[in-house]
């Protein structure tokens, strides 16, 4: 099972399953104080890999120079990109800053994770100025798919993919060589699924979503898995 993209409850469960079960993990770090403790968390499991980047929630709080150091230390930026519709904060605000950490990114050959959320189409058109690896975090729109597909961005398919028409039709159409999977945490995963954060199996939920998705490619279960460690692996390079 592999975590393309996640974020660590505050109570340590989800890193807690993590090692336990040896999943390999992207862990999102936000702020200076996020990354300092992830690193701690995972300085000894070498499967897990932390990303850090200014979220466009944060990019009227978040310092870029501040954050500067963690973006040269970190071997993926991200998640950072456009969001017009869980935020207010203004947009030119979040495009300053995501547009200086694209350039970072791309002038470093780090790859990018990428919140998309109401900005898609702006968002595609932006990236083309950066050449670079990117992984788009979560995609749930029904337009402007196919800019990032002529682009050869990975996708990771969320945790809504069970009940969400949309991820569904998005998932059938991510060629098998892009395609990557994530719970965006415990609290994304009760979201999606509905559910009180209290009753969430995360292993459970994960391996159902898995299975649908393995039906959906019209691809057995194992040979699912071993696709995603493989495209892992190359999205890490």
């Amino acid at each position: 099972m592999i975590d393309a993209h996640c974020h660590l409850d505050e109570n340590q469960t989800l890193i807690d399953l993590l090692k336990e079960h040896h999943i390999s993990a992207t862990i999102n770090c936000q702020s200076i104080e996020e990354w300092q403790r992830n690193k701690l968390l995972t300085q000894n499991s070498p499967f897990l890999t932390l990303s850090a980047g200014i979220h466009p929630w944060d990019s009227d709080k978040v310092l870029f120079m501040d954050f500067l150091p963690i973006l040269k230390e970190t071997q993926i930026i991200g998640e950072i990109g456009m969001d017009r519709t869980w935020t207010n904060v203004p947009l030119d605000i979040q495009q300053d800053v995501f547009t200086r950490q694209l350039e970072l990114a791309s002038s470093l050959k780090k790859p990018v994770i990428l919140h998309t959320k109401g900005q898609e189409e702006k968002i595609a058109k932006i990236i083309k100025d950066y050449p670079n690896t990117y992984l788009v975090h979560w995609y749930s729109c029904d337009s402007f798919f196919k800019y990032y597909l002529k682009l050869d961005c990975y996708f990771t398919i969320g945790p809504s993919l069970k009940y969400d028409t949309i991820s569904q039709k998005i998932a059938k159409e991510i060629p098998l060589n892009r395609i990557l999977f994530e719970s965006d945490g415990l609290e994304a995963l009760a979201w999606a699924h509905n559910l009180s954060y209290e009753k969430i199996d995360y292993l459970k939920l994960q391996e159902d979503s898995l299975r649908y998705l393995s039906d959906l490619k019209s691809i057995s279960y194992d040979n699912l898995l071993n696709l995603l460690q493989n495209n892992y692996d190359n999205w890490l390079r």
